[in-house]
């Protein structure tokens, strides 16, 4: 195994930067240009990767400065561009991107569980809801945060995806992720509340529904406990 490929930072190595929801990921904020990202992140970070034409990205690779000592270098974070919105999603890599915090809670490289056991206690403490992607990454529509978790060798470690507000009410929805619509918005499903007797096939309490059975598995999304979600593209 390419075992330089894992290499986790340590805490003194990472940048360090606050997550303000819906301002901003340290120096990145929300609405900002791609140039203006660029900008913001001189001297700490260097693209090194950008999808979509000039004046119109959809997202883009900031890498930390290459060091000589180092074995392998990759993304630090991962940004993502909504045509209205402007800069609307930020991702932190488990492995080497910044620290970011959350009134003082550390995001980035930390042992899932754990985190999420903090995370479930802070939104309680600040009265906001907990809910889950389809992958059972816990996050919260309130903050526009989501809380991924990435490999790192034969471990895995926390990766928070951050969205503008614009993003927020589906910020916890993977459907479709990877295929970003002409906004520049990852596509997403219709999200319905459904009675649990609508789990049987053909119930006629969900005339208008698809059959549950016609629905791939992917698409099931257990958004809030313990209220079920099923959802289908648009």
């Amino acid at each position: 195994m390419a075992t330089d490929v894992w290499v986790v930072l340590d805490e003194r190595q990472r940048l360090r930067w606050m997550f303000a929801p819906f301002e901003c990921v340290g120096p990145l904020e929300f609405g900002m240009t791609h140039e203006q990202a660029e900008a913001a992140v001189d001297g700490m970070l260097q693209a090194a990767l950008r999808e979509g034409p000039s004046g119109n990205e959809v997202r883009a690779d900031y890498w930390l400065a290459q060091r000589p000592d180092a074995g392998f270098s990759g993304p630090a974070v991962t940004v993502y561009y909504d045509r209205a919105i402007g800069l609307a999603g930020i991702a932190v890599n488990a492995l080497r991107g910044p620290q970011v915090t959350l009134d003082g809670m550390g995001l980035v490289g930390q042992v899932p569980s754990r985190l999420e056991d903090q995370f479930t206690d802070y939104l309680e403490t600040h009265n906001k809801d907990l809910r889950y992607s389809q992958c059972a990454d816990p996050c919260s529509a309130q903050l526009g945060l989501v809380l991924r978790a990435q490999r790192a060798g034969d471990l895995v470690l926390s990766r928070p995806v951050m969205v503008a507000e614009g993003w927020a009410d589906r910020c916890w929805d993977t459907t479709g992720a990877a295929s970003p619509n002409r906004s520049g918005r990852p596509s997403s499903g219709e999200c319905q509340p459904i009675p649990s007797d609508c789990l049987a096939r053909g119930s006629p309490l969900c005339p208008q529904r698809p059959s549950i059975s016609s629905i791939s598995p992917f698409q099931f999304h257990w958004c809030r406990i313990p209220t079920t979600f099923a959802c289908w593209g648009r």
